[in-house]
């Protein structure tokens, strides 16, 4: 798989399924695409969970940037034709 496309958001501004994460995986010789699936506030407030599809988590400040990779809408994802 090629490397996919970056834009920097701020962790606050995260929203479930509209971002992926590019990350290794032990014992996989490519890196994946892991959708966020969770956002929620640590206990403090100070930071923000990001959960990932395979239930691994990233921990950021709310105003850190992170390079994430933008997710089609659903509906632009289906092929021409095709009902959601």
């Amino acid at each position: 798989m090629s490397e996919p496309v970056f834009e920097r958001v701020r962790a606050r501004d995260v929203v479930p399924y509209e971002w992926a994460a590019w990350r290794r995986v032990a014992g996989l010789p490519e890196p994946l695409l892991l959708d966020v699936v969770g956002v929620r506030p640590s206990e403090n407030g100070a930071h923000w969970w990001l959960m990932l599809e395979n239930h691994t988590f990233v921990k950021a400040r709310l105003d850190e940037e992170l390079e994430l990779v933008p997710r089609l809408p659903f509906a632009e994802e289906l092929p021409d034709g095709a009902q959601s």
